[in-house]
């Protein structure tokens, strides 16, 4: 992942949160494989509200150690789809963020580009979750999984996501040149 942030000031770096879980049974199982029946279960939200609910700690711990706090130029925290494929999910997820009083400038959320760029329903003054995300309260935007449709790469390049990682950089350059 490489963020404007970062290339403007190289001795900082970005953190990726990433959710580990301690209960043996669900470590054997292993992280994408639980989030994945999570999100078959249609409780991902619900993860993603736990998660929430303990940045607050998060931030109180990097923000209490200076070295800590100089070099960090941000932390990314995934955010499921599920909490972003409804309007009223989306609603809750806000009021989560709001809430628990989490820092847009510390921490950027991290969705997929198809959570990203998908339309809002019934929606006439933003048009995607990230841009409601980005207008209501200020977060940075980071797309993940960018590289798996070129025509979603077309709107994001119009959007207002702030970074995007890329997962099969490879693929999509060679996708842009036989484009030219």
């Amino acid at each position: 992942m490489c963020s404007s942030d970062l290339l403007s000031d190289p001795g900082r770096f970005g953190l990726e949160l990433l959710l580990r879980f301690r209960p043996a049974s669900l470590a054997r199982v292993g992280t994408s494989n639980a989030l994945r029946f999570a999100h078959d279960l249609g409780i991902a939200h619900k993860i993603d509200e736990i998660v929430i609910s303990q940045l607050q700690g998060i931030q109180e711990w990097l923000l209490g150690n200076a070295v800590l706090s100089s070099k960090i130029a941000y932390v990314s925290v995934n955010i499921s789809s599920e909490s972003l494929a409804t309007p009223k999910r989306l609603d809750h997820l806000i009021d989560l963020l709001r809430e628990h009083e989490i820092d847009n400038g510390l921490f950027c959320l991290e969705i997929t580009e198809t959570a990203a760029t998908h339309q809002l329903p019934g929606s006439s003054h933003v048009r995607t979750a990230s841009e409601r995300l980005i207008k209501e309260l200020a977060f940075r935007i980071f797309i993940d999984d960018f590289g798996s449709g070129l025509s979603n790469y077309r709107r994001i390049c119009r959007s207002e996501e702030h970074t995007s990682e890329l997962q099969s950089p490879c693929n999509l350059v060679c996708r842009l040149l036989l484009e030219k």
